[in-house]
């Protein structure tokens, strides 16, 4: 299952059966705790990290979402091969370095 898939899930099942399963809880642990799942399944996803520019032909920094510095060594003018994490350190976001191909980017 997809993480997409598995919050539209979630939704669903909040919306479906929430005030069912709060009634037996005090005040909004089960929004609070389908809001914290939904945060953790968006964190899944991966996002591109913000480039921000380079410290050398070997050395980029780039920065994520909630502003997290992510330095990246790599080969010169490569991007690939290099040893960027896979997660940010801050706040667990899972980070796409992935390049876009310009053909991939073209309209027939």
């Amino acid at each position: 299952m997809e993480n997409t898939d598995a919050r539209v899930l979630l939704q669903h099942i909040y919306n479906t059966y929430g005030y069912q399963i709060s009634k037996n809880f005090k005040d909004n642990a089960i929004q609070d705790a389908f809001e914290l799942a939904d945060k953790a399944l968006e964190k899944q996803i991966p996002k591109k990290p913000i480039f921000d520019y380079n410290l050398s032909d070997t050395l980029s920094k780039f920065h994520c979402e909630c502003g997290n510095t992510i330095k990246v060594n790599h080969d010169v003018g490569i991007m690939d091969d290099n040893d960027a994490p896979n997660y940010c350190s801050n706040c667990g976001q899972k980070l796409d370095w992935s390049e876009e191909s310009e053909e991939n980017n073209e309209i027939d």
